[in-house]
């Protein structure tokens, strides 16, 4: 034991520590983990203890520095090693088994589409527009008339989510509104 290093923990006293810490910690080997020297205390707290030897609480309240004394902090436990991660059971796979795939199971393109076709979209008809300043629009009341930049006649647009897909004209069927469509703009691609 002369040749051992006072840092390493001998067997025996291993079998000790694990013995404390119950059953659970001996069931799997505790990895070789590298001693490292670690200090708990504040910085500065050494120096200070070793000042106040040397200068007295009157020089101390002299300077503004408020002096208390106090037991000394308790010191802390060991911290246990962090148990290892459980081993993976032997009978563990590594390779996965997938179905072989024919042409049947696959699904075309347009197949896909379908899946879309109850989506709600937003159908927006755009008479026109005007650029006006914020005291025109103050002055606006019941009954003033908004001049539009589109001529009475000219097609109006019809968007599709803010996307301009088509044309068409304002018809008035019952009373209601309506547009029909005189053009489609085909999507760019």
């Amino acid at each position: 034991m002369a040749d051992q290093n006072p840092d390493e923990i001998s067997g025996d006293e291993l079998d000790a520590l694990m013995s404390q810490f119950g059953n659970d910690a001996v069931a799997s080997p505790t990895p070789a983990v590298e001693p490292t020297a670690a200090s708990v205390a504040p910085p500065g707290i050494g120096d200070l203890a070793q000042l106040s030897d040397e200068i007295s609480a009157d020089e101390l309240t002299a300077l503004g520095i408020e002096v208390t004394t106090s037991a000394p902090p308790p010191k802390a436990a060991p911290v246990p090693p962090p148990a290892p991660p459980p081993a993976a059971p032997a009978s563990a796979n590594p390779e996965a088994k997938l179905p072989h795939l024919t042409a049947e199971d696959h699904v075309t393109p347009d197949a896909g589409i379908g899946l879309l076709m109850d989506v709600p979209l937003r159908v927006s008809i755009e008479l026109g527009r005007i650029s006006m300043t914020l005291q025109q629009v103050l002055a606006l009341g019941r009954g003033s008339i908004i001049e539009l930049e589109r001529l009475a006649g000219e097609p109006v647009d019809i968007l599709v989510n803010d996307k301009v897909i088509g044309r068409g004209e304002v018809v008035v069927i019952d009373e209601y509104f309506g547009v029909k469509i005189t053009e489609l703009i085909e999507p760019k691609g």
